[in-house]
């Protein structure tokens, strides 16, 4: 795992806090509104092929696979 280019996110108060209101104003998974509120906090990409993100289109960077 230390090869690849992957940057583990450590979990937090406000990204916990962010992920549920996203959550329940999405009526998402939480593991996607915790993937949401990262890449907001961040202003990242997220790169997807899931619809439970169409939601979020105007509010994130969304890259659709």
């Amino acid at each position: 795992m230390e090869q690849l280019p992957i940057q583990v996110a450590e979990n937090n108060l406000q990204r916990t806090v962010q992920a549920a209101r996203l959550k329940v104003r999405n009526r998402m998974f939480y593991a996607d509104a915790f993937i949401a509120a990262l890449g907001q906090e961040l202003r990242a990409m997220v790169v997807t092929g899931d619809k439970e993100f169409e939601c979020l289109q105007s509010e994130l960077d969304i890259l659709w696979l």
